[in-house]
């Protein structure tokens, strides 16, 4: 599973072939260091996998788990707790806790004549900031990120495809 993680964090962003033979290799070679470690200690679930990205300007958690042994859903971002079956097209968002986000961010995504498949919303209870995940039928154009970016409420956007 972690050479898998590295796959996916490697084949979008390098020119090389990216595979389970050269991963870790590849992965060295851009100055990430790769560690696994295992615990019992799975809370919630009877099993749990997480991972953790670390760079000099912040990090980011995921954990995932496998429903009913076979389906696997993301669980949480960073101390966000979620729930949502993986696969397809996604758009993250950070942005500030406040009434009218989600219902702007449907709008630009109706207006892109993009479908919502499925969303989940988490919010940080010391903090006042939430996240979306929203399952959408197809990536967004340059203006429509754009045009989300520029939300003041928004901190950050990104696109998944999985």
């Amino acid at each position: 599973i972690t050479v898998e993680a590295v796959i996916g964090l490697l084949e979008t962003r390098l020119s090389d072939r990216v595979n389970r033979v050269n991963a870790t290799h590849l992965a060295a070679a851009q100055g990430i260091e790769v560690r696994e470690s295992r615990s019992q200690n799975a809370r919630d679930y009877l099993s749990l996998i997480e991972i953790c990205v670390v760079t000099p300007h912040k990090s980011t958690t995921v954990a995932g788990t496998l429903l009913g042994g076979r389906l696997p859903h993301l669980v949480r971002i960073d101390d966000y707790h979620v729930e949502a079956a993986l696969g397809g097209n996604f758009l993250f968002t950070r942005h500030r806790d406040q009434p009218g986000v989600v219902g702007t961010l449907g709008g630009i995504l109706g207006r892109e004549n993009i479908n919502i498949s499925r969303m989940n919303v988490g919010v940080d209870g010391m903090a006042d900031t939430a996240i979306a995940l929203i399952g959408v039928s197809a990536p967004l154009s340059d203006n429509a990120i754009a045009e989300i970016k520029a939300l003041p409420a928004i901190f950050e956007v990104v696109e998944i495809s999985l």
